[in-house]
């Protein structure tokens, strides 16, 4: 405890500086980003590789 006034306690933690300490709501709140951000990536990826081909097939064909 660090703190205490008027009925409220501050509490304070050591850790290295290149540790980030969160309070649970902001860290859930961080991985439901996260997840969301994974997720759209993997959709942009899967468009990307099902539109390689595509790309491929009309360079093999230009050069016939």
């Amino acid at each position: 405890m660090v703190e205490q006034d008027n009925g409220s306690i501050k509490i304070g933690f050591e850790a290295p500086k290149d540790i980030k300490i969160y309070r649970e709501e902001v860290y859930e709140e961080i991985v439901k980003q996260n997840k969301a951000a994974l997720e759209s990536d993997v959709n942009r990826l899967g468009k990307i590789k099902n539109s390689i081909p595509k790309f491929v097939n009309k360079d093999n064909n230009q050069s016939t």
